[in-house]
């Protein structure tokens, strides 16, 4: 009444394998699968339209409501119909927990997609709103920015008469290398920066002045001292240098004398003899 499916080799007869309990559990699922598929191969050629994606049921009701010979026999529709059921339900026993897992993890893949789903629509909220931000004209904005570059010149000018406070040290350190040109280049530049007309009403600034003023003095002084002594040879260099020549001087109007005198006495001794 039926074909006879071709048989696999057993799980058990694969080879020896050691027993535990995942081996037994993988076991199970195999028969209960072979199960169901020995139930499909064991239905009779009438009822091979059930395994059709097309299987019409209604027909087949009308087949087994007809009593001739051509018709269908209802009570071996119900056993196989029995035995793919059970087959079925041993399918579900050893895998329910697979499904449950399944279901589980559906569910929660699902939620973390939701999640996903409304960070990715609050970020993008929050990106067209940054984007109107920046798009919009603000007076604000450009009062901030001119507000920093006036900070930033402040700064700059703060720091640049912290740097002139320091000139006395840096005119006396050019004036014992003999830098005068430096000096007084550096002294004219900060000068020229501290009695600008833009300073004029900042009162702070007198003592500074002042300083300069002095400096300014200072450094006259000892350039005129130096081109003095530069002029009259007065340097200890000229010092030296005219002391050596004098002496050379001396040696020259003593040799003559000598000459002489000793010219003399030859003579008289050429005159005796």
């Amino acid at each position: 009444m039926y074909r006879s499916r071709p048989r696999k080799a057993s799980y058990a007869s694969r080879g020896q394998q050691e027993s535990s309990p995942a081996n037994e559990e993988e076991d199970r699922k195999e028969q209960a699968l072979r199960k169901a598929e020995d139930a499909l191969w064991q239905l009779p050629r009438g009822l091979d339209g059930i395994k059709r994606s097309d299987f019409n049921p209604v027909a087949l009701s009308l087949q087994m409501m007809d009593t001739s010979s051509l018709g269908k026999n209802y009570d071996e529709f119900c056993y196989y119909y029995n035995m793919l059921n059970d087959s079925l339900d041993g399918i579900v026993n050893e895998y329910y927990g697979g499904f449950n897992n399944s279901i589980l993890t559906f569910s929660g893949l699902h939620d973390k997609i939701q999640g996903a789903s409304g960070s990715v629509n609050h970020v993008k909220n929050n990106l067209q709103k940054v984007r109107r931000m920046i798009l919009e004209e603000r007076g604000s904005l450009d009062q901030l920015y001119t507000k920093s570059n006036q900070l930033g010149a402040i700064v700059s000018i703060l720091n640049r008469f912290e740097e002139i406070k320091k000139l006395p040290e840096e005119i006396a350190g050019y004036v014992r290398e003999k830098k005068f040109l430096t000096a007084a280049s550096k002294l004219v530049q900060d000068m020229q920066f501290v009695f600008d007309s833009d300073f004029n009403p900042i009162e702070a600034l007198s003592g500074l002045r002042q300083q300069l003023e002095k400096e300014k003095s200072e450094l006259l002084r000892v350039i005129i001292g130096e081109l003095h002594n530069h002029i009259y040879l007065k340097s200890p260099y000229c010092e030296r240098k005219m002391g050596i020549e004098g002496e050379d001087e001396d040696d020259d109007s003593v040799d003559p004398v000598s000459n002489n005198g000793s010219a003399g006495a030859g003579g008289n001794g050429g005159a005796k003899t």
